[in-house]
């Protein structure tokens, strides 16, 4: 009997961090109500079109604070530097938003998607 679950219990050790290391794209999505990054950066591009600058402020704070929810679940299957890229991107992105840059904001955000799309491929 003891065989047995030595046997098993490396099997589903592997198993699990099979899970883990190939589960990028499950698990970037939204999970809880306030984790949608993609809904927030649609949301900023949106107020920087209208020239909304202070919706596109308070849109970007929010998805900053999904990006760090989001972030601690796809670390282990993410690369590094995809999450510094993104991390990058989004503080770039305030900067434009302060300097009301509307090209850089959204050439930012274009970026950003192309990135977002990559994780968990």
């Amino acid at each position: 009997m003891k065989k047995g679950w030595l046997k098993i219990i490396p099997i589903i050790v592997l198993a699990v961090f099979i899970f883990i290391m190939t589960s990028g794209a499950f698990l970037k999505q939204p999970l809880w109500g306030d984790d949608d990054v993609i809904h927030y950066i649609k949301q900023v591009e949106g107020s920087v079109k209208e020239n909304d600058w202070k919706n596109a402020t308070e849109s970007l704070k929010k998805a900053q604070h999904a990006w760090n929810k989001v972030v601690m679940r796809i670390q282990f299957n993410a690369g590094q530097d995809e999450i510094n890229d993104i991390s990058r991107m989004l503080e770039r992105a305030h900067g434009h938003i302060d300097a009301k840059d509307q090209i850089g904001v959204i050439a930012e955000m274009a970026e950003f998607r192309y990135v977002w799309a990559e994780i968990g491929h």
